[in-house]
This record gives structure tokens, sequence and C-alpha cells, in this order.
């Protein structure tokens, strides 16, 4: 089910973030990469200036989520869990 996420998902989406984004590491440069990926602090900056999630969830538990910042969707590998079978491929 895919629904728009609310206070209650930013544990999830933030999780979600950082566990795709580990599918880059190697990738992004190392003078990019940081740890975590986002901070939580980053991501609440991010959804405090507008930016919206939606999110997919398989057996009750989200595991996609697709941002709308400024009428434009968004989503990415990084927007993920790689251990859902719908994640996006690594490297």
């Amino acid at each position: 089910m895919i629904r728009r996420c609310d206070d209650h998902d930013f544990e999830p989406i933030w999780a979600i973030i950082n566990d795709g984004a580990r599918a880059y590491k190697g990738v992004i440069p190392e003078d990019c990469w940081t740890e975590p990926y986002m901070s939580k602090s980053e991501l609440r900056y991010e959804i405090d200036d507008g930016v919206a999630f939606w999110g997919y969830e398989e057996g009750g538990k989200l595991v996609t989520s697709f941002q709308n910042s400024g009428g434009i969707w968004y989503t990415c590998p990084g927007l993920h869990r790689t251990e859902s079978p719908s994640a996006s491929p690594k490297k």
C-alpha cells in the first residue's frame, strides 16, 4: 500500500535513507560520505522545508519512500530498504 507518511514515520524514513545509502558506500566519494549518510537534523530540516514523503509498505513495514518537493516527485535507490525484495539492486 502506498500512503502519505507522517511524523510517526520519521524514524523509518531516516532508516530507509541511510540503509539505502549503504549500497552506494564506495561509489559515493569518500569526502562526501558521512555516517550516518543523512543525519536526523538534516531530515527534519528537509521535512520542515516542505519535502513530503510517501511510502510503500510490505507486510506492514515501510520499505520505500518517495519525496515530493515543489510538485516534483523523487525516488531513488537510496530510498529503498536493501533487505526488501522490491529494493533496487546494489552497485
